[in-house]
């Protein structure tokens, strides 16, 4: 007799992931897109993006805590249930303000959705498997999540011409919203009839000291210090390259046309990037714990003479390699970073951490952004001498965090 779905949760958990990242990637392409056309113009769109970061950083630390003290398949299902809202809310919006409170349910689903399945399925991982297969399930995360991402980015195009065709909405690119929508409701349908949560033993223990012990226990936890560096220079850099690879690309290309096509290639490239530099990450680290540190030190000096690239490239070609690289290595990096991260956090404070590790992404990013604000408010200042800087930072950290990372024990 073949195993129900119930008694296989490692397909169960890839199918939430895929369909979850997949549902984020039908709408990334067209978010901006939608609320231009929904009446935001480029100087409030800044202003709604800037909310969204706000709303995530200043979330995503209690939400992790919310996840380990309450369960983390509460908080990842409260996460779907205002993607839901937010989307609604978008479809139906006929007032400017509609979009502040679609930024808001937006960023809360963000926040509560990092950290909490992934800490979920680790730490089924881990009692199934051992701690010494870890890596095995973080490579399986990446591609699971650069899968749905990738997939979700292709359709999105073909989603929105169907919707145009079909014209039963004002604007078509809200129809990768509505779709979006509905994928939320299967994943909570699945989630709720195929995954199960253990109790956790320690979960009393960490309610009865509450959020402030939880939070001192991050802080004071100096082997966590390298990793929060790493994530916020992480956060710095995809921040500067997410912002600005389009006008930079139009900036290298001959024509417009040329441009045009390569802007939705560029992107599925970057996702395939990404599932490469995951599979290999896996293999190269693979019954090699001793690898574990080189790799992530090597492709993270790479990263950063990628974006180097990036910004010195003056012909689409090259800079479509550079991006493409730049996402390679950065998948390659992550692999090892995030193993040795998880090895280092004790599983009732597994969501916390985590959380607080894409805090600090968040912080880079949000930090990007004011400083390239500022910075490219002169007209002599451009993206070259930006995302050169960005470098800068990148390998200064890592000069920062080498020695304590050498230390921690792989």
């Amino acid at each position: 007799m073949k195993p129900s779905v119930k008694d296989d949760p490692m397909f169960v958990f890839a199918v939430i992931s895929m369909l979850s990242y997949g549902a984020l990637g039908i709408t990334l392409p067209v978010m901006n897109l939608v609320f231009l056309e929904e009446g935001a113009n480029l100087s409030s769109l800044a202003v709604l993006m800037a909310v969204y970061s706000a709303i995530i950083v200043a979330t995503e630390i209690p939400s992790g805590i919310a996840s380990d003290l309450y369960g983390r398949k509460a908080a990842f299902l409260f996460s779907k249930v205002c993607t839901i809202i937010g989307s609604i809310v978008l479809i139906c919006a006929t007032k400017s303000y509609h979009l502040a409170i679609v930024v808001v349910f937006l960023g809360l689903a963000r926040s509560f959705s990092s950290g909490s399945f992934e800490a979920l399925i680790i730490d089924w991982h881990n009692e199934t498997n051992g701690i010494d297969a870890l890596h095995k399930i973080t490579t399986r995360l990446s591609i699971w999540e650069t899968a749905g991402l990738s997939a979700g980015t292709l359709l999105s195009g073909f989603i929105s011409l169907t919707f145009k065709k079909l014209g039963i909405l004002p604007n078509h690119f809200l129809g990768c919203f509505l779709v979006g929508a509905i994928m939320q409701f299967i994943i909570i349908t699945i989630t709720v009839l195929f995954v199960k949560e253990p109790r956790s033993v320690h979960a009393k223990n960490i309610r009865q000291h509450a959020t402030k012990t939880v939070v001192s226990g991050i802080m004071n936890n100096k082997m966590l210090v390298p990793f929060l560096m790493l994530a916020c220079a992480s956060g710095f850099m995809l921040s500067a390259i997410e912002k600005y690879w389009q006008p930079k690309l139009l900036e290298v290309s001959q024509t417009v046309h040329i441009a045009s096509v390569l802007l939705g290639i560029l992107m599925f490239v970057g996702f395939m990037g990404a599932l490469a530099g995951t599979i290999l990450a896996g293999k190269l680290i693979q019954g090699h714990p001793e690898r574990i540190k080189p790799v992530l030190i090597i492709f993270r000096i790479l990263l950063t003479l990628s974006l180097i690239g990036m910004a010195t490239s003056t012909r689409s070609m090259m800079f479509s390699f550079a991006y493409g690289g730049f996402y390679l290595f950065l998948a390659l990096a992550q692999i090892p970073e995030q193993t040795l991260l998880n090895r280092i956090i004790d599983s009732p404070m597994r969501a916390s951490c985590l959380s607080a590790s894409s805090f600090f992404l968040q912080i880079g990013g949000f930090a990007s952004s004011i400083f390239a604000a500022l910075y490219l408010r002169s007209t002599q200042n451009s993206i070259l001498s930006f995302w050169c800087i960005t470098a800068l930072i990148g390998v200064s950290v890592l000069l920062l965090v080498l020695k304590p990372l050498v230390k921690i024990k792989s």
